[in-house]
């Protein structure tokens, strides 16, 4: 094999890893959302549930505590889960960024560099979305604390 046709090879590869690496990323975040709609189906359930056991008078301190302890667990869960999905992007980005700077383009950096780095800290669709469940486990633990002991 020569050098040229070394570095066509050599291209070629790197420009494949950079596809896949690139679906991946975006596959990480479809899963992520799918993720979230489960579990914010699963909360309504829950609260359907909760309020067809309150409505009909059929609750008993089991059941309800049952429902907010459920509800507590999903959270906890739901907060893992984004945190997890969080590094994993960040770290999946960094690397398509570091092999964007090694190309003569740089697409999904140029998309993303305003909207995902600058912002990273304060406004990013992660922390935003870490807010509900967070939200959620206060709201159902403060309620749960109340009803039981207060």
């Amino acid at each position: 094999m020569t050098a040229k046709n070394q570095d066509n090879y050599a291209d070629g590869l790197f420009i494949e890893q950079y596809k896949i690496l690139a679906h991946s990323y975006e596959e990480l975040q479809g899963k992520r959302s799918s993720i979230n709609n489960m579990l914010i189906v699963m909360y309504s359930s829950l609260i359907g549930l909760y309020n067809f056991f309150d409505k009909t008078k059929l609750s008993s301190f089991k059941a309800v505590f049952s429902i907010y302890s459920l509800a507590i667990f999903i959270s906890v869960v739901w907060i893992a889960i984004i945190v997890k999905y969080m590094f994993t992007e960040k770290i999946k980005y960094k690397m398509i960024h570091e092999m964007e700077s090694k190309m003569p383009v740089r697409i999904f950096s140029k998309d993303s560099q305003d909207s995902y780095i600058a912002n990273s800290k304060i406004f990013s669709t992660s922390s935003i979305e870490i807010l509900l469940p967070i939200m959620l486990l206060v709201l159902f633990s403060v309620d749960l604390y109340f009803n039981f002991h207060g």
